[in-house]
């Protein structure tokens, strides 16, 4: 399957740059997602928020 997912990103909302996808958000925003090819299946991983952003939570599963 290597490779065959940059097929699947070929939109105006999605850029393809090495083995992550740049995906166009609101308010001129971008969210990088890694995409990862194992063994027949894609492994999508990505940041949704920094270490220290979570910590200074006080109500984390309150807050997500």
């Amino acid at each position: 399957m290597a490779g065959d997912w940059k097929g699947y990103c070929r939109t105006s909302d999605l850029e393809v740059e090495g083995d992550s996808v740049l995906v166009s958000l609101p308010g001129s925003r971008v969210h990088r997602v890694s995409i990862h090819d194992e063994q027949g299946a894609y492994r999508m991983t990505s940041v949704v928020a920094r270490a220290a952003v979570v910590a200074a939570m006080e109500a984390l599963p309150l807050e997500v």
